[in-house]
């Protein structure tokens, strides 16, 4: 990226996935760290755990974050557990 810029050539930085509250604060040294290499802006997409992808998000974070989840909301319910701890 840094040599593109320093070329000339405008580039932009993509930051995904973005999982809330488990990834976040990591989000403003990344913007940092593009603008510094020369990203002109930034754009992300956020991790969607719907349908087919549900199940196996659901099975790497209870892997990685152990931890009671809950039936109506498990996935937000267990990264804002992993979060306070």
């Amino acid at each position: 990226m840094e040599r593109l810029a320093l070329a000339k050539v405008p580039v932009m930085a993509t930051i995904a996935p973005i999982i809330p509250a488990l990834n976040e604060p990591e989000i403003p040294d990344l913007l940092e760290r593009a603008a510094n290499a020369g990203a002109l802006g930034a754009s992300y997409t956020v991790l969607r755990t719907n349908g087919a992808v549900q199940p196996i998000f659901e099975a790497w974070l209870q892997h990685h974050f152990p931890g009671p989840g809950r039936k109506d909301h498990g996935t937000n319910a267990r990264v804002a557990r992993w979060q306070t701890q």
